[in-house]
Parts: C-alpha cells; structure tokens; sequence
C-alpha cells in the first residue's frame, strides 16, 4: 500500500503544472450583456455626444475667427 501511494505522488508530480490564462477585458467587451449594455449607450448618448460635436466645431470656429479678426471686430461681436 505504501509503495502504491508513492508510485501516485510521483507520477502527480512528474505531470507538468497547469496554468490558465483569463482576459477578463476581453470576457467583458465580449458577452452578450456587456455587448447590450454597450448598444443601449451608444442609443443613448449617441445623439449628444453628436451635439457635443458639432457644438465643440462651433466654438472652434468662433475661435478661430476671434483670433483672425479681433483687430476688425466691434466690441460687441468679441
């Protein structure tokens, strides 16, 4: 019996260990429901984030256009 529970432990031990690798970003971006939550974001804030956009262009320009003609420009228009 003790020569049977010796010949267990070494071939246990002679199996090389076992090592597993888990991208939990990827289980994440992947999974049905993060991928329905993800779609019901973008339904969401897809219209503002557009908004946000164009509203970010609008100052750009203004901007811009401060900056170009400041020197011409009424003070009412700065």
């Amino acid at each position: 019996m003790l020569l049977a529970a010796s010949h267990m432990c070494l071939a246990t031990a002679a199996e090389a260990p076992k090592i597993a690798v888990v991208q939990t970003e990827r289980i994440l971006r992947e999974a049905v429901p993060a991928k329905a939550a993800q779609t019901k974001l973008e339904q969401e804030f897809g219209k503002r984030d557009k908004e946000l956009q164009e509203l970010g262009a609008k100052l750009k320009q203004a901007g811009e256009r401060l900056e170009r003609d400041a020197s011409v420009m009424a003070e009412s228009e700065r």
